[in-house]
């Protein structure tokens, strides 16, 4: 049953932030060693990608692992950017492309015995909570209690769950 609560409040959670659609409008793209276009300027590497794959596109930088960051002509939704980039990918001369966007720090649970909480993992055994620390470390008006006798008007019949807010 304190499963069940906390599937429930965790889906609950989830349910109850806006789904934001991030977006980018850079592409990183490594063309593969010896190939004509690594033997290019960047410039003309980031034209000639722009004219075949129909895409208007300007260089950006050179990472220091020799990949190419171009930029987009406009943002562009992270879906629409990875779907861009496996076609680009997919070209004979490119070692790999994909999208630059910003990565964010996920935050973890600081409960010492969080290692044993395996039901908690986001895996086929796991009901996927992990997420939840992203979005809500807790309150102290919520309290959420699990017992098998009353405890702030819960039930004696078997195991209760009792989620109230102060």
């Amino acid at each position: 049953m304190i499963l069940f609560a906390r599937a429930l409040l965790f889906v609950l959670c989830a349910l109850a932030l806006p789904a934001s659609a991030e977006q980018t409008s850079r592409i990183i793209v490594k063309f593969k060693e010896g190939s004509a276009k690594a033997l290019m300027t960047r410039e003309a590497r980031s034209a000639r990608l722009a004219e075949e794959t129909g895409v208007a596109m300007a260089p950006l930088r050179t990472l220091a692992i020799g990949a190419d960051v171009v930029a987009l002509d406009h943002p562009v939704d992270t879906g629409v950017a990875r779907t861009l980039a496996a076609k680009i990918a997919a070209r004979p001369d490119v070692e790999y492309a994909e999208p630059d966007y910003r990565a964010h720090a996920m935050r973890v649970a600081n409960d010492e015995f969080f290692p044993a909480q395996a039901y908690l993992y986001n895996n086929a055994a796991g009901i996927g909570a992990l997420p939840a620390w992203d979005i809500t470390q807790g309150s102290p008006s919520v309290v959420v209690a699990g017992s098998g006798s009353p405890v702030d008007g819960g039930t004696t019949t078997g195991s209760s769950v009792v989620v109230r807010e102060l």
